[in-house]
């Protein structure tokens, strides 16, 4: 298994994600083709246990990662849609440079076509939004034009970062991440999983709409 860039649990996220607790690794970003891939981790998982150990934060799955046998199998606990899976995975060591396949970019809407949904004011991620806040070709998603100093979302997102997913559900139009946003402050869990790239690194962030 791989090493992939993990991020801390807070309990904003913990609770979107449907756990009472922040414990785990949160996997932001998933190497194609890695042993990881391969064993079935997947963007928005949580690791909670690793070769028989528990993984409170990302540091003890780094330091499981580092310790195991290389080329032996281990077996990886992960919560995933509100239940726990076990998966199986062989211990490797990750490429210095992976070159993932680009996508098809997503059709643009025009440039004053921009939506605002609980004080984020987004728009399409055009060549002008790349070049202005030097987004990478490979991220795809809508750009934070603006945020509203009193929105939820103003200590965790900024102008220039691109939101990928709202409640993991990819998005690529300002009009489909605004309708999510307003969809997930009217349901019954106020909590928000937003995935975000920002200078071409991924994380996620949660907030409460109200």
């Amino acid at each position: 298994m791989a090493r992939r860039p993990d991020q801390r649990l807070t309990p904003e996220i913990a609770k979107s994600l449907g756990r009472d607790e922040p414990q785990g690794a949160l996997v932001a970003t998933v190497t194609a083709d890695s042993p990881a891939a391969k064993a079935g981790v997947r963007q928005g998982d949580i690791v909670l246990a690793f070769a028989g150990k528990k993984i409170a934060e990302p540091r003890d799955l780094s330091l499981a990662v580092a310790t195991a046998p290389i080329g032996k199998e281990a077996s990886l606990t992960v919560w995933r849609d509100g239940k726990e899976l076990e998966l199986h995975s062989v211990i490797g060591l990750m490429p210095k440079s992976v070159e993932t396949a680009r996508g098809e970019e997503p059709s643009e809407e025009p440039t004053a076509h921009k939506h605002s949904a609980l004080g984020l004011r987004v728009a399409p991620l055009t060549d002008e939004a790349r070049q202005e806040f030097d987004i990478p070709r490979d991220v795809h998603g809508v750009v934070v034009a603006d945020v509203a100093p009193d929105s939820p979302a103003a200590r965790e997102i900024e102008p220039g970062d691109v939101i990928v997913s709202i409640n993991q559900r990819p998005v690529s139009a300002p009009s489909e991440a605004a309708e999510a946003l307003a969809a997930a402050a009217n349901s019954a869990n106020k909590n928000i999983l937003v995935l975000i790239n920002r200078k071409g690194t991924n994380q996620f962030v949660g907030f409460a709409a109200g």
